[in-house]
């Protein structure tokens, strides 16, 4: 894809990885939920303030758990994944 040029390749394998993700959840889109899978998958050491237990399947679970049954706003969504991460940590 064009657009994918314009960033490096560290961006590039980010957003790859969040479209697969999406995919595997069989969601329509490519949302920030996505994106913070992607980076705590791929980039953690680009993001240090991410806490030690915002895993993977931390992230993945809460995603699961919140979209795709609740469908809560997005903004309920990241305050039940820190939440959550708090509680796992």
């Amino acid at each position: 894809m064009a657009i994918y040029a314009k960033f490096n390749e560290r961006a590039q394998r980010v957003l790859s990885v969040a479209q697969k993700e999406a995919q595997a959840m069989r969601h329509p889109y490519v949302g920030t939920e996505h994106l913070l899978l992607a980076l705590v998958a791929e980039a953690r050491d680009d993001v240090p303030d991410l806490p030690e237990s915002m895993t993977e399947e931390a992230v993945r679970s809460a995603i699961r758990i919140f979209i795709g049954l609740l469908h809560l706003p997005m903004l309920t969504l990241l305050k039940q994944i820190s939440n959550m991460t708090r509680l796992c940590g």
